[in-house]
């Protein structure tokens, strides 16, 4: 699995997920919020390919299905124009989208709705105090002048397992994403 960039070129900000897509290097963070990452109820919610995670104590932050659901409430924040939830679901608080937020909400600016289908998570590698896994995704979008898109790809998602790391740092983070446009 591949873990370095894959700067793709960053698209217009016609494209509906610009600021998903664009960055120096793509990388992204999960939130920073505690626990399971909360679902926000957004008009075009997100599809999914991959079952409902149930919502109780048992919850496994750490789990596969865990990455799955930090790539859905990214798209659930974008759907809600909560363009600082997202913003801030970058590493760095931010700043590993190689924009400040003025810029990255700016991306948005023509995206009326993302539906995102998650799909099933690849299995979990680990590499120097880290755990990875693939996640792949299809978007549709719809553009505020009613234009359709769509793209598809995956995002890699980290997450740390050394001794003395924070709550945080032991949740999935974007590591980074690939996406293209699909014609």
């Amino acid at each position: 699995m591949k873990r370095g960039p894959v700067w793709l070129g960053c698209l217009s900000l016609s494209l509906v997920v610009s600021a998903a897509a664009c960055g120096p290097d793509s990388r992204q963070a999960a939130p920073e919020a505690g626990g399971r990452p909360a679902a926000i109820a957004a008009p075009g919610a997100t599809g999914s390919a991959v079952d409902s995670t149930p919502a109780t104590a048992e919850f496994d932050s750490t789990s596969v299905a865990a990455a799955a659901e930090v790539v859905r409430d990214y798209y659930a924040a974008i759907n809600a124009r909560d363009y600082r939830t997202a913003y801030e679901a970058w590493s760095g608080a931010g700043a590993a989208s190689g924009r400040t937020y003025e810029p990255f909400a700016a991306g948005f600016s023509n995206t009326a709705r993302v539906e995102a289908t998650i799909g099933v998570p690849g299995r979990e590698d680990g590499a120097a105090g880290s755990r990875y896994v693939e996640v792949p995704v299809t978007l549709r979008a719809m553009t505020t002048a009613g234009a359709g898109q769509r793209f598809a790809g995956h995002y890699v998602l980290r997450r740390s397992v050394v001794d003395g790391a924070t709550a945080a740092q032991r949740r999935w983070h974007f590591e980074s994403a690939k996406l293209v446009e699909l014609r």
